[in-house]
């Protein structure tokens, strides 16, 4: 038994980013939503002492990816689990603090896990504004366009 259950949080984005500017920081707290962090997801009683032989829980579907100390609380599977209304989308996985000047070079090491192939699915590292009111990203419809046309 997978714990928690679900396709969805068995089938959890895996690929990894890591900011290699030595004099930027990419934070990845603070990216789920503050009711999800706050209320909706919880350990279960008994964690991790109920992951056995009749558990399977989410630090051992994802090693590596999700602490066994984090758990639910993982803020990356936060993210995953609010469910997108569309088929394209974009989720949150850091955020950096700091400001950019025009012309600014980030390099990422990209681990890629998530397998996009057998539904014919893509994937992007899309790095853009943020404010109280959400992202702004004027690439994004160009993006959108020039994908729809390759696919």
């Amino acid at each position: 038994t997978y714990l928690p259950c679900g396709l969805m949080a068995n089938s959890m984005f895996n690929d990894t980013f890591k900011l290699m500017n030595p004099d930027l920081e990419m934070r990845e707290d603070q990216i789920a939503w503050e009711v999800d962090r706050t209320f909706r997801f919880r350990n279960p009683d008994g964690y991790p002492e109920i992951c056995d032989d009749n558990y399977l829980c989410l630090y051992e579907l994802y090693p590596g990816i999700i602490s066994r100390e984090d758990g639910f609380k993982d803020e990356h599977f936060m993210v995953w689990m609010r469910a997108a209304a569309l088929d394209t989308f974009m989720n949150k996985y850091g955020r950096i603090d700091q400001d950019l000047k025009k012309g600014d070079t980030l390099t990422f090491e990209v681990t890629a896990r998530f397998v996009v192939e057998p539904f014919n699915g893509g994937k992007a590292l899309i790095v853009t504004t943020n404010s109280w009111i959400g992202g702004k990203n004027s690439f994004m419809g160009l993006a959108m366009v020039i994908v729809g046309v390759i696919i």
